[in-house]
């Protein structure tokens, strides 16, 4: 059995990133992450209490629409960023960050 070492970055590789927009606008984020990640490694405030990241509850539910297809609904734990992807709404309990 493999085990993650306890010292292994929460938000995985940043490095590299991409460019997606929520609700219109452009955010660098890593490579690699589930929406919802990237939600936190954005510093959105974010209820989690309401969300259990492993699609049971389907609390993040959030309608997307990827670079080359029609909009949809999307669990934000489940679905993997892409560049161009476009957040059109976020699940209830995740909100944008207010800019001091």
């Amino acid at each position: 059995m493999s085990q993650t070492p306890h010292n292994t970055p929460l938000f995985g590789d940043t490095q590299e990133q991409l460019e997606i927009l929520i609700e219109g606008v452009a955010y660098q984020v890593p490579a690699d992450l589930e929406l919802l990640r990237c939600f936190q490694y954005l510093g959105f405030d974010i209820a989690f209490e309401r969300f259990c990241w492993n699609a049971s509850c389907e609390n993040c539910e959030a309608r997307v629409a990827p670079p080359n297809g029609p909009p949809d609904r999307t669990l934000c734990c489940q679905r993997i960023c892409e560049p161009g992807l476009q957040v059109l709404s976020l699940p209830e309990g995740v909100k944008v960050k207010a800019v001091p």
